[in-house]
């Protein structure tokens, strides 16, 4: 939620959520979530989550598709070689490789990796943001996450549960009463 967030550069609009248990439990859980953010100028952002997947490990997949290209990342290890005629006529052999992550570009069959994570990313950018903290204490600057910025997430959060529980859209604009107990549910 705080990367689509960030990535927006605003809090969603309105949510619309539904939770599963995925039919294995009589107790409701959110086993599996789906939820449809709506964000200002009509744009769009949805979350799947499935915690029962038996399939390949995927830590996080994201996907933005724009006008020009989709952008697209995985973040954990990613190795794997594809050959043939995969959504085209022309041929293809591509190796991809990624340690701990990979970013790229696709424009129709044509993939451009824009980055690669290196090894241990996740100590790597709790250094950092440590480090960025520490600076802006040091400095009387903003640090890189403040509280305002974790309860506008929770905020959001709270309206997917809500949402779940009522099966109803959530408008985020202050009309609706939006605790922070839905949560707790």
């Amino acid at each position: 939620m705080d990367f689509l967030i960030a990535v927006f550069g605003e809090k969603p609009v309105a949510v619309q959520a539904a939770i599963s248990t995925g039919g294995l439990r009589e107790e409701r859980t959110d086993a599996v979530a789906l939820v449809t953010l709506q964000f200002s100028r009509g744009r769009l952002a949805q979350i799947v989550r499935n915690r029962l997947c038996k399939g390949e490990t995927q830590y996080f997949e994201v996907r933005a598709d724009t006008v020009k290209g989709s952008l697209r990342a995985s973040f954990g290890g990613r190795a794997r070689l594809s050959a043939g005629l995969f959504r085209s006529t022309r041929p293809h052999l591509r190796f991809e490789y990624g340690i701990a992550g990979t970013a790229w570009r696709e424009e129709g069959t044509r993939r451009i990796v824009l980055a690669r994570n290196g090894r241990d990313p996740g100590m790597l950018a709790t250094r950092e943001i440590i480090e960025r903290s520490l600076a802006a204490f040091r400095d009387g600057t903003r640090p890189p996450v403040d509280g305002s910025e974790a309860r506008r997430v929770l905020e959001v959060i709270a309206a997917c549960y809500q949402s779940a529980a009522t099966g109803q859209r959530v408008l985020l604009d202050g009309s609706e009463d939006v605790s922070l107990s839905a949560i707790l549910l």
